[in-house]
């Protein structure tokens, strides 16, 4: 467990969170997954600029002594010495994080440079838990199933699961979406969105600025989150949602709308109205339905520059029990002073 009277980094709450839940055990000391953690960035740190990831099976329930020095940079490519970027192998560690053996695989159309090879791997262990490593790129995968993903391994100050006013769980979704507005986009305190404020015209591809603060916001703040995705396609079909939010046992779907009129780069700009939010909502709907029952909610949210402050006026084909329909944020053309 982590002690309340020990700073412990953001990136390291995210591993230590994740580590015990999946052990279950909870006689684990925090000390021993720190020491762990320790060890697993040497390996991140001297394999970051190798085109070889680094797949490394934790046998967290072994205490079968090793040598205390087999992170050392010579034993560590001494132990994948031999193999190429072609090859199929693992390094497997005990509870404490030492080096035990190395295992070489044989699995038709598989490449270790794919992530995807980590979680045939971890299939193929019973409670073991898988960490994968390329480039700056961490990945904890358990049973088959990816757990968590670190983006930057080597980034302290921005990884989710640091404690701070936005951390929430996915199921809080409406709160994250709130919040980020009224901090991130009301008045331009960090999203710059207005190309003419005082005309109420957004810069040019409003959409992409919207979707891009959001995404980034959740991608850091969202606790549970496996990952957080922007333009992803969903199962089965070459349609893209603008951000998805996967944790272990749910999946929520977000569609990014504007209303109001932009400017365009080559032209007097563009416009949005009641329509677009409607065939909004609908858009949802049909990726809920895609996805087959994989789908916790559809979250449709609105950003609305138009001259008036006015509801949109939904009807039966904008309504499905898996919509959350009620993110409709009226973009404000006064300053914060004003206010």
């Amino acid at each position: 467990m982590i002690s309340s009277t020990v700073h412990v980094l953001p990136l390291l709450r995210s591993f230590e969170h994740t580590v015990t839940e999946l052990c279950g055990d909870s006689d684990f000391p925090a000390s021993d997954l720190r020491r762990l953690f320790s060890k697993l960035k040497k390996v991140a740190k001297e394999t970051s600029t190798s085109d070889i990831p680094i797949c490394i099976i934790w046998d967290w329930k072994s205490k079968e002594t090793a040598s205390q020095y087999v992170w050392d940079i010579d034993h560590l490519h001494s132990t994948v010495h031999g193999y190429s970027k072609d090859d199929l192998f693992s390094i497997v560690i005990n509870r404490n994080g030492n080096i035990i053996e190395k295992r070489r695989y044989e699995m038709d159309g598989a490449n270790i440079r794919d992530s995807v090879f980590a979680s045939h791997v971890s299939m193929g262990t019973q409670d073991s838990v898988v960490f994968y490593f390329y480039g700056s790129q961490f990945f904890i995968y358990f049973k088959g199933c990816l757990v968590e993903h670190l983006p930057n391994v080597f980034k302290e100050s921005d990884i989710r699961g640091a404690a701070n006013k936005y951390s929430y769980e996915a199921k809080d979704y409406s709160t994250l979406i709130k919040e980020h507005f009224a901090d991130y986009i009301e008045n331009e305190q960090v999203t710059k969105h207005w190309q003419n404020r005082k005309e109420r015209i957004l810069r040019p591809a409003p959409e992409a600025i919207f979707r891009d603060s959001l995404w980034k916001f959740l991608e850091e703040n969202v606790i549970d989150a496996i990952l957080v995705q922007k333009e992803q396609v969903i199962k089965g079909t070459t349609s893209k949602v603008d951000i998805s939010i996967q944790t272990v046992n749910s999946s929520y779907l977000i569609e990014i709308k504007w209303l109001g009129r932009a400017s365009k780069k080559d032209s007097s700009g563009t416009s949005n109205g009641v329509k677009r939010a409607l065939a909004g909502a609908r858009q949802v709907i049909r990726y809920i339905e895609m996805s087959k029952g994989d789908i916790v909610k559809g979250i449709l949210v609105m950003y609305d520059a138009r001259e008036s402050d006015e509801e949109i006026p939904w009807g039966d084909k904008e309504t499905h029990h898996l919509l959350d329909r009620k993110f409709r944020m009226w973009l404000r053309s006064d300053s914060a002073s004003q206010a």
